[in-house]
């Protein structure tokens, strides 16, 4: 599946979830809205930062990496071509004070809200195409995923969430954090 269906299929599933007016569906739309416009900005092509990434994806179960630029120099026109180029999963979350984001995206207790939901949404996606269950999300699409309250509880979630994946041969997950400045 291309990264952009990936996107478009969480929200999806986000939405059957939460409803339609729910902050995280709100905040995932526009989030799909600003990868897409950087996807679509003029972009020079860096080539070799690219390849690096994508090496990084493919020799690595899991790696943390962190791109450094002041603002202005393309970082996240450079994260949202690359992360679009992979065709892989992805769960991605960019901390802005945007207007468009309503002020949702520069929370970071939304943030982990939005990315566990996310890679739910990723996990239900990956069960019903291999239909495997298990303990933790039995049920797929049936289950209904319920977010705590706090912040801890949420990235204790998140963590919880991502250490139950089980990634199917072939794929990867990419979960990208962006605006953490």
């Amino acid at each position: 599946m291309e990264t952009m269906k990936w996107l478009e299929t969480t929200q999806r599933l986000l939405e059957e979830n939460f409803g339609p007016d729910h902050a995280i569906l709100q905040l995932h739309r526009q989030t799909v809205n600003f990868v897409s416009a950087a996807h679509g900005a003029p972009f020079v092509p860096r080539h070799s930062a690219q390849k690096v990434l994508s090496q990084i994806v493919s020799k690595n179960s899991s790696a943390i990496v962190l791109l450094y630029a002041p603002a202005g120099f393309g970082k996240t026109t450079l994260l949202s071509n690359w992360a679009l180029s992979l065709g892989c999963a992805l769960a991605v979350h960019f901390f802005s004070r945007a207007p468009e984001f309503f002020g949702l995206a520069s929370n970071p207790s939304l943030a982990f809200a939005h990315l566990v939901a996310q890679v739910f949404a990723i996990k239900q996606i990956w069960d019903e195409g291999r239909g495997a269950r298990d303990e933790v999300f039995e049920g797929s699409f049936e289950r209904q995923l319920t977010l705590p309250e706090t912040q801890e509880e949420r990235a204790n979630l998140l963590k919880e969430t991502v250490a139950s994946l089980k990634v199917p041969k072939g794929e990867k997950l990419l979960v990208l954090l962006d605006g953490i400045d």
